[in-house]
């Protein structure tokens, strides 16, 4: 259990300090510290649609973050999770699936967008767009591999 306490203060720290960088460099941006002169370069929905993606990854990264901080107080649910994260038939599927592989991707290549997002609108879409189609993919292919397995 100790390895996994280990893991699980790691993931913590990851997503306290991404969360931190996003939600920083978004100050700094709205700010005009950093970036481009000309604020109004993108449609007002793509910036609205910027600041929802950034609202979902920090709401994400504080729930898992405060969840993760809760089952290491509670002896008998890091027990529990440690069990359902390593349970066979599970991580058959997921191995099936594509593993934490395809999320992480997908989290990271959200995470690109938005920061890629002030540069070129283009680039924003067709990342987001990629992301979009990894979570779906693997959603059906955990569905899939669920009911065959």
């Amino acid at each position: 259990m100790g390895e996994y306490k280990k893991t699980l203060l790691t993931r913590i720290y990851v997503m306290a300090f991404s969360g931190f960088a996003i939600l920083v460099g978004y100050i700094l941006k709205m700010s005009g510290m950093v970036g481009a002169g000309d604020r109004n370069i993108f449609s007002e929905f793509h910036q609205g649609f910027q600041f929802g993606l950034i609202v979902l990854v920090e709401i994400i990264f504080i729930y898992f973050t405060t969840r993760y901080a809760k089952i290491l107080r509670k002896p008998e649910e890091l027990k529990k999770l440690y069990y359902a994260e390593n349970d066979e038939r599970m991580r058959m599927i997921r191995e099936k699936s594509g593993g934490y592989i395809i999320f992480i991707c997908a989290i990271a290549i959200l995470i690109t967008a938005i920061v890629a997002g002030y540069f070129n609108e283009l680039v924003f879409w067709t990342l987001v767009g990629c992301s979009l189609f990894l979570f779906i993919t693997r959603k059906v292919l955990l569905l899939y591999y669920s009911q065959k397995l």
